[in-house]
């Protein structure tokens, strides 16, 4: 069996780009496996997912379906041009794949800085890094600049963890 694995899966994969619009694999009893808009009586539908294969969409619901948000805060103080930044980790075992930041008034705060906290980098500093790749993003930081002086605002900033499998 694992031998006409061998042979037909290849095979299997070069012939879909072909029958793109083809809609399942089905298996003889011979243990022939045939590309066919639907499975005859007498064949089973081989499940990719069996033997590890998955579709884009079935891969990025595994991986982000189980994602989790950590949400990270600071205040900032009252004055005009008060700066403050808040960071949002991610737990042992996640990783980052997105993020954001949320000044709690708008109209009185902009927003000075939003990036990734780089794994690999001093302090997790995106303006710390070479140019190029670099290891996973373990959070999210977010920076913020209050142009009000009657009291102080808050700043929250959002990880969205994925678990590393």
């Amino acid at each position: 069996m694992k031998r006409l694995l061998a042979v037909v899966l290849p095979a299997l994969c070069m012939l879909s780009v072909r029958f793109a619009d083809a809609a399942v694999l089905c298996k003889k009893r011979s243990g022939i496996v045939l590309i066919r808009d639907a499975c005859k009586k007498k064949e089973s539908v081989v499940d990719l997912s069996e033997l590890g294969l998955y579709t884009k969409a079935q891969a990025d619901s595994r991986f982000l379906r189980r994602t989790i948000t950590i949400v990270g805060a600071a205040t900032v103080p009252p004055g005009p041009g008060a700066f403050a930044g808040a960071d949002a980790t991610c737990p042992e075992g996640h990783e980052a794949v997105g993020g954001g930041v949320f000044p709690a008034d708008v109209q009185v705060m902009d927003l000075t800085g939003s990036a990734p906290l780089l794994s690999d980098v001093d302090f997790g500093n995106p303006n710390f890094a070479s140019e190029g790749q670099h290891a996973f993003a373990n959070g999210w930081r977010g920076f913020v600049r209050i142009n009000d002086v009657s009291s102080p605002r808050s700043i929250s900033v959002v990880a969205i963890c994925a678990p590393v499998e």
